[in-house]
């Protein structure tokens, strides 16, 4: 067909005639011509029930035969399109089995929900799950016609009935059941004779050995709200909520037209969980033309409008797309600066509304949520409140991101669940509900455990981590691999060529390689040899399906979540030594100079001479006694890439921090040692080359396909980011340019401090958190001048060096492959495809960066359990009421309280008595100078100042262990923890833990552990009491401080009682 705009002016007529099914109808171009429009739909008397007590359908034979799926003797399910939308959760559960699938509830579901429809496809693949696909719209006995005045909705419902009418006669012997959540469709499955439940009727009257299903059901709402045993306080019952009603949808698309609401996504700050920000069109937008731009009355211009408090956000939960109304400029508000946690709305709705008395200066735009265009919710990692009686079934579960409000569940497993890392999902939030209601899924294991943490983990950044199904690895070929000279043709032969790769130590899915060949002339012939990925995962095989939709691998501390099969990645693609393996090159012929005479892009064929660690290959270059080819190859390569770099810093690119971390872990795997990644000359060689081939790359592609090259770009930041950094580092002397990335790259070298080199690393690290994340984008979408890579100072870039582990890579694989004449120019290809692919790509590249970090996190906690230590720090931000303080021993960066954080679950009376017992401490907030000073000691707190921390464990939690750290130098008063003789209940102990997550601190309701009962200037006076003068200036080993520190304490406790 072709593709035009158009509305159908007659009635569609069908007709069966033979085996064919013929639709006819007329609409109108965009030229305004009418246009007649026939389709044929073709049907079949061979296709199978899939039932292997049919000996009809066994008898079929040629290709169309299915194979049998549905097991004899056994119980059919036919599902309704709505059964598999809302209770997609049940149906992955394996007490299902003997399903059938109708082809026009994938079709439904795959147009209605593609989340769904993936998660349904990964069923029916596998096998032992016995789910099949009935082709009923194929079928020539199960196909019908749409009706005169008809829905299509309700034609759908009745061609599963007349289906599952079919299944019924086929299959006499049987029994086959409907399950539908629509009364209407149950009613005259009913009346056709049919057997039909609900699911849920079906789970309580016939799948009673399964009890732990009927937890799973996904109910609209509750019968009834939270009970007086729920986890509810007798306060927050008392003050229920009443959010407004979302507005109607025609009524906020029009508001949104004329300016009067904004649309963006809903993003909770991972520090405030009462305060949210919604992005607005910016006005160098590029991909809406100005005519179709909303207006813009309050000159937003691309600012994010802050939503503040429950009753502003409305229900709204993170992630999802939102209509917000903008209020008038004399109700805007600045950004708290209080880090508040889920649980603590109450006090921080008062306490906000004291900062926005002094932050008026800072104010922005401001508004609250009115309506949600389309939720994302999706499932939710986390654990449950402990019930207060073993009966209760109204329980309240926690998640592990604290920017997801808790979730009222109702489950008759309170006491198997207790303790447990379980998953939940929300089924709706009614506007007089405090909580969103949801549905128990599963649970993963304990709290703490290795495994089940990281497993939410994967689960809290949707990283698909599933086996790979048959039809994946049949598109492998056999092993072991080995090439055939049909294989070869067309390729330049490198076999012959000294190269080799350089990668961390275990490293084996090695996609890259590095040669240098001296030419008669003085000059190099430099390659870099990239896996030839593309040449075994062929588009549009089911192996590129599954591909694009992981995206990337992902790379946790104790494992990999590949985005290929692993015979492909460690075996066929590796480019391992010794070993002939098939890669795309790109060969520069280049001067002493580093300077680039001509570019060449090749098939190859290559056999690598030696896989090098980076450690292995610093050592071989340094040592004078190394005098083969590869030793000079390798001391050549080393200095072109020096002068590389120098030229790329010269031109502006950015020299950024990071704070990485290394595991040593032991046979086990668990750790015994952390420590920051270190760098070596190596790291930076393979990194040189890579940019270039990546820079080489994209200008070719581009090139030949400027309208849908797969490119990558670093928005420039905007200045307003580096405000408050510059003000602080202005207060020590150091200028910060953000004029542009030339000038900032400047600004970076000279912020040193002469008398802590730390400094500048913690100038870079900070610079780099102002800045946006680099993207993929198709060329044809974003205008040339918006190409440009600020980090890199690059015009044009692009990815093409890892396709093992990105799927990017592959997209220009495939590019420069069709632009060099190796493969054909894919059809599938415009500039719309690839954005949208784009899209995607980027949303998986941020997940799995967020779930590397929070595995990292994860490891540090069970590296730390048991220990405590004492460690110097850096102070890195400072809020009203704590500091965050980076330890660079470890490189973790975590939250040191200097308010004692209130509770919520408290009445009024433990309020009061807590009140009285509190310290009369307080400190003065100042933000522009980013200072915390107490007002009763000379003690004050300031940016980059170096402290001593002592860092544990707290595994006193019903949710989680988190890391704490108390400053111990300068001694900051923190409140005293109750002592375990009369520590009244948990949710009543002062909190004073922080969790780092993604580069910020964030918090959970933990209470301070029962070992931590000592203040911060407990511990220092203890420290500095044990501790000679000339001790205290050297940092002590992890092992000594642990040593030294736990005996010390204890005889400390000891004399004080």
């Amino acid at each position: 067909q072709r593709r035009a705009k158009a509305h159908k002016h007659t009635r569609p007529t069908m007709q069966a005639a033979g085996g064919a099914s013929t639709t006819t109808f007329f609409r109108k171009t965009r030229r305004k011509t009418v246009q007649k429009v026939i389709k044929e739909h073709y049907l079949r008397d061979d296709i199978s029930c899939g039932s292997a007590a049919c000996k009809a359908c066994g008898q079929l034979a040629g290709a169309s035969a299915a194979a049998t799926s549905l097991e004899a003797h056994a119980t059919y399910l036919v599902l309704d399109t709505n059964v598999v939308l809302n209770q997609i959760d049940l149906i992955e559960n394996k007490a299902f089995g003997n399903v059938v699938v109708l082809s026009t509830v994938l079709d439904e579901v795959k147009h209605q929900n593609g989340t769904v429809y993936r998660r349904l496809r990964e069923i029916v693949s596998t096998t032992d799950r016995h789910f099949y696909v009935f082709a009923n719209e194929n079928h020539r006995e199960t196909f019908i016609n749409r009706l005169p005045g008809e829905s299509p909705n309700d034609r759908n419902d009745r061609a599963i009935r007349v289906a599952c009418k079919w299944y019924q006669q086929h299959l006499p012997d049987m029994k086959v059941v409907l399950l539908t959540n629509d009364k209407a469709n149950m009613e005259k499955a009913i009346t056709d004779g049919l057997t039909a439940y609900t699911a849920h009727l079906y789970v309580k009257e016939f799948m009673g050995d399964h009890p732990e299903l009927v937890d799973i059901l996904v109910s609209a709402s509750f019968d009834q709200p939270l009970d007086e045993d729920s986890t509810e306080s007798a306060s927050a019952r008392k003050n229920k909520p009443n959010f407004k009603d979302y507005l109607p949808m025609t009524e906020l698309m029009k508001g949104v037209q004329e300016g009067r609401y904004c649309q963006g996504p809903f993003r909770i700050s991972r520090n405030n969980c009462t305060e949210a920000s919604v992005p607005t069109p910016s006005p160098f937008d590029n991909k809406t033309p100005k005519e179709k731009r909303p207006a813009d009355p309050f000159k937003l211009e691309g600012r994010d409008v802050l939503i503040q408090g429950r009753e502003n956000m409305n229900r709204a939960v993170n992630s999802d797309i939102v209509v917000v109304e903008v209020f008038p400029p004399d109700q805007w508000r600045a950004e708290s600066s209080l880090i508040v946690e889920e649980g603590r709305q109450a006090e921080a709705v008062q306490q906000n509304a004291k900062a926005d008395e002094k932050n008026q200066k800072k104010a922005q735009p401001t508004g609250c949520v009115v309506g949600v265009i389309r939720r994302n919710w999706k499932p939710y990692c986390g654990s449950i409140q402990p019930p207060k009686s073993p009966n209760q079934q109204c329980l309240l579960f926690v998640p592990t991101d604290p920017r997801i409000p808790r979730i009222a569940i109702r489950s008759r497993q309170s006491a198997t669940l207790t303790g447990k890392r379980i998953v939940v999902a929300v089924d709706s939030w009614e506007k007089n509900q405090s909580h969103p209601n949801g549905h128990y899924i599963r649970d993963l294991g304990v709290i703490g455990d290795k495994d089940s943490e990281s497993e939410a983990i994967l689960i809290q950044h949707d990283i698909p981590y599933h086996p790979f199904s048959q039809n994946v690895l049949q598109c492998l070929p056999p092993l072991p691999w080995q090439y055939d000279e049909c294989m070869l043709k067309g390729r330049l032969d490198l076999r012959n060529v000294d190269i080799c790769s350089i990668d961390p130590p275990g490293c084996k899915d090695i996609d890259d390689a590095l040669s240098l060949v001296p030419l008669p002339n003085g000059n190099f012939q430099v390659g870099v040899h990239i896996a030839d990925v593309s040449n075994f995962v062929r588009e549009g095989t089911a192996i590129d399906r599954e591909a694009a939709e992981r995206g990337t691998t992902v790379y946790l501390a104790d494992r990999r979540i590949d985005m290929l099969p692993k015979p492909l990645t460690e075996d066929i693609c590796s480019l391992r030594s010794g070993v002939v393996r098939l890669a795309f090159s790109v060969l520069w012929e280049m001067t002493p100079q580093a300077g680039i005479v001509s570019t060449k892009y090749a098939k190859t064929v290559i056999k690598s001479v030696h896989s090098f660690t980076y450690a292995e290959a610093q050592m071989w270059i340094d040592d004078p006694h190394r005098t083969d080819s590869v030793a000079r190859s390798l001391r050549e390569l080393l200095k072109l890439s020096k002068i590389l770099r120098d030229r790329r810093v010269d031109a502006g690119a950015l020299m950024l921090a990071s704070s990485e971390v290394h595991f040593t872990k032991d046979a086990n795997y668990q750790p015994v040692d952390i420590e920051l990644y270190k760098l070596r000359d190596t790291n930076g060689m393979v990194e040189e080359f890579m940019l270039l081939a990546n820079i080489a790359v994209a200008e070719h592609i581009w090139k030949n396909f400027p309208n849908y090259a797969l490119l990558r770009r670093h928005p420039t930041p905007d200045p307003k980011n580096f405000l408050w950094l510059q003000d602080i580092l202005e207060q020590r002397g150091i200028i910060l340019d953000t004029s542009c990335s030339k000038a900032l790259a400047r600004s970076l070298e000279d912020a040193n401090d002469p008398s802590d080199p730390m400094i500048n690393h913690l100038v870079r690290m900070m610079t780099t958190r102002c800045m946006s994340q680099a993207v993929y984008f198709s060329s044809g979408v974003v205008p040339y001048k918006d190409y440009w890579h600020y980090g890199l100072a690059c015009g044009i870039y692009t990815h093409f060096t890892s396709p093992i582990r990105r799927y990017a890579d592959v997209i220009v694989h495939r590019l420069l492959a069709s632009s060099i004449g190796y493969d054909p120019v894919s059809l599938a290809y415009n500039k719309l495809t690839v954005q949208k692919l784009t899209d995607r790509l980027n949303r998986r590249h941020t997940a799995a960066q967020h779930a590397g970090r929070g595995s990292d996190e994860l490891y540090t906690v069970i590296f730390f359990r048991g220990k405590r230590l004492v460690e110097e720090g850096y102070v890195t931000r400072v809020r009203e009421n704590g500091f965050l303080v980076f330890v660079p021993r470890y490189g973790i960066e975590g939250l040191v309280y200097v308010a004692e954080q209130p509770q919520e679950e408290q009445t009024e009376a433990q309020r009061r008595q807590q009140e009285e017992s509190r310290p009369q401490l307080q400190f003065s907030y100042d933000e522009e100078k980013q200072t915390l000073s107490s007002t009763s000691t000379p003690d004050t707190i300031q940016l980059f100042q170096k402290v001593r921390v002592h860092i544990s464990v707290d595994d006193s939690s019903p949710h989680a262990q988190k890391l704490q750290l108390l400053c111990v130098q300068p001694a900051v008063h923190q409140v005293r923890a109750a002592a375990a003789t009369d520590a009244p209940a948990p949710a009543e102990q002062p909190r004073t833990t922080a969790q780092v997550l993604d580069g910020q601190v964030v918090t959970d309701d933990t209470a301070v552990p029962s070992f931590a009962s000592e203040t911060s200037a407990e511990i220092a006076k203890a420290v500095a009491a044990e501790v000679p003068p000339e001790e205290r200036r050297r940092e002590p080993s992890p092992a000594t401080a642990a040593a030294e520190l736990v005996p010390n304490l204890k005889r400390r406790k000891k004399a004080t009682k």
